[in-house]
């Protein structure tokens, strides 16, 4: 599988096929990564339900519960990109993990992600300050930042990598994240509508809606993940040493087919 992602540049059906295809051969550990990131959410549901009050004057349960969800929802969404992003990239290259490493590695790399991330924010939202042109160019440019420290710790130089990366396709590059983006947003929209819509007459059957949104989510994060990995292997090829009994060794790249 990685031959095939270092000799050519993918389209958006391409991605489309091999996220499919990843997440299939890794459907266990990331059903199980999707019940892990989820149940942080059924607790804090449980504990803070919706006629639950404080006496507290100052505090609401509401404003506590909206500030919890807030960063719970941060922390586990990056928590599920840097470990979504390791199993990809190992199928990838056609080895196996189990989920104890995955889980562990994701944790080495959970303080770095929520820095970058944070200071991501900051940049984009600086950037549509100014208007939202820029901001969206800015967005596109750095789109590739959190796989990137995800896999390649590069720390802050990560917003470097990202715009090499993009440098030159801007336009392609924002037509299939735009396309990944608009079928995952409709796709939420459509199951939260499901359930606010449903919660009364299913119970618990809601919680099991919310669960197959994460499962869904996470294939639409592979696809992002083997865009990235797509780019980069194609930007950076490996070198293979050839030797020819007579003219001695041979340095030559695997070069990509270009659409």
């Amino acid at each position: 599988m990685e031959t095939k992602f270092r000799a050519q540049v993918f389209g958006f059906f391409d991605i489309l096929r091999e996220g499919w295809k990843i997440y299939r051969l890794g459907l266990t550990n990331f059903v199980l990564i999707a019940v892990l990131v989820y149940l942080p959410q059924f607790i804090l549901t449980y504990f803070f339900p919706s006629g639950y009050s404080l006496d507290s004057p100052v505090t609401s349960a509401a404003s506590i519960r909206a500030s919890a969800y807030s960063w719970l929802f941060m922390g586990i969404n990056l928590f599920q990109i840097v470990a979504v992003a390791y199993l990809v990239e190992h199928i990838v290259q056609g080895q196996t993990t189990s989920l104890v490493a995955t889980l562990r590695y994701a944790l080495s790399r959970f303080p770095a992600i929520v820095l970058i991330a944070i200071l991501l924010s900051v940049v984009v939202i600086f950037g549509g300050l100014l208007l939202i042109i820029p901001g969206l160019i800015i967005g596109i440019y750095l789109a590739f930042t959190l796989s990137i420290v995800a896999l390649r710790k590069n720390g802050f130089r990560a917003f470097q990598y990202s715009i090499s990366l993009v440098k030159g396709q801007w336009w392609r590059v924002f037509r299939i994240f735009f396309s990944i983006t608009f079928i995952s947003v409709a796709f939420t929209f459509l199951l939260n509508r499901l359930v606010a819509t449903s919660a009364v007459y299913i119970g618990f059957g809601a919680h099991i809606l919310n669960l197959i949104g994460f499962l869904v989510a996470i294939i639409f994060q592979i696809c992002q993940v083997v865009f990235f990995l797509n780019q980069d292997y194609v930007k950076h090829p490996i070198e293979t040493v050839l030797i020819h009994p007579e003219q001695g060794i041979v340095l030559q790249t695997v070069e990509p087919l270009l659409d």
